[in-house]
């Protein structure tokens, strides 16, 4: 059998891949990204001493979506769809939508099992997180499901994070209260954006890329967190050239419109940068956004990589 499954949410696909799988201990996992089409399928194709069945599953197959897909290739896949291992059951997984016009696609949606998983809407997701917590046990009210929701942008991969702090937190089935969860659960989205940026600025590469791995999952656009950083870095280089300049602190705070507790933050990151290397840093923001808005580098490999060189 051959599956195809398609989802913006990561959980909603590892939920369907254990459906699949249902237990099979001769499971594999394979990341697109890391490997290529011949030795899939050489994989697949494979038959054990034993005839023992197995699933093999394929992780970021973008080859049925956004990714271009050469000819060779493609028709490499379809002579395997058209004669299969019977033995194996092949997963292929990709994030977002598939892309109906590849032959790929359509001979997995003629001929198998194509699952394109739309994302939970709120009221299905609250649902969900009472049906997660009676399961366990565990009490749960309205108003503490809606805080745990709306505090994740209604976004199930991170809900599914926070419930399981939540557990972890009790350590055993016990009565959810609201109080205890807002101590719990991460912090909202715009309280994220400027941990990030905070993060980056202080060359936090591990902080930085854990927040930002949750602001992927949280949709946001990278344009807007480097509108952020380039904001950041243009205060703090204007905060050193002021102060050079011998200007109040008072008529900083003026100068750049910051109340006195942001302009501490803003002089305490910028003693970590020269004024040269400030300046450095808004100039390859504003290359890393022209790139991106010309299609020249995908945005969040560029913001990734502006990430780790800017802690050198």
């Amino acid at each position: 059998m051959i599956y195809l499954i398609a989802s913006e949410s990561n959980q909603l696909i590892n939920e369907e891949l254990n459906r699949i799988i249902n237990g099979c201990i001769n499971t594999l996992y394979i990341d697109y990204h890391n490997s290529n089409i011949d030795d899939i399928l050489a994989e697949a194709s494979y038959y054990s001493m034993f005839n023992d069945e197995k699933v093999i599953v394929v992780k970021n197959a973008d080859i049925f979506s956004s990714e271009k897909i050469g000819d060779d290739n493609s028709n490499k896949l379809l002579s395997y769809f058209e004669n299969p291992n019977s033995l194996t059951t092949l997963v292929f997984t990709t994030n977002g939508k598939v892309d109906m016009r590849k032959k790929i696609t359509k001979y997995i949606n003629d001929n198998y099992k194509l699952l394109q998983i739309p994302a939970l809407k709120p009221k299905d997701l609250a649902t969900r997180i009472r049906t997660m917590f009676n399961e366990k046990n565990y009490k749960i009210d309205d108003e503490t499901i809606y805080y745990i929701t709306n505090n994740n942008a209604n976004n199930y991969d991170l809900v599914y994070r926070e419930i399981e702090k939540i557990m972890l937190y009790y350590n055993k089935p016990s009565n959810v209260l609201y109080e205890d969860v807002i101590n719990i659960v991460a912090r909202s989205l715009d309280a994220n954006n400027f941990k990030f940026v905070d993060a980056v600025v202080s060359k936090d590469i591990g902080e930085a890329f854990k927040i930002l791995n949750d602001l992927k999952l949280m949709k946001v656009e990278p344009l807007s967190l480097i509108g952020l950083l380039a904001r950041e870095y243009r205060l703090m280089l204007f905060n050193k050239i002021l102060k050079e300049e011998h200007y109040s602190l008072y008529d900083i705070c003026n100068e750049l419109g910051l109340k006195d507790w942001q302009l501490d933050k803003i002089s305490r990151n910028s003693m970590k940068y020269k004024v040269d290397v400030l300046k450095m840093r808004l100039i390859d923001l504003a290359k890393l956004d022209l790139n991106i808005k010309s299609g020249k580098i995908d945005k969040w490999i560029g913001l990734s990589k502006f990430i780790v060189d800017s802690a050198e």
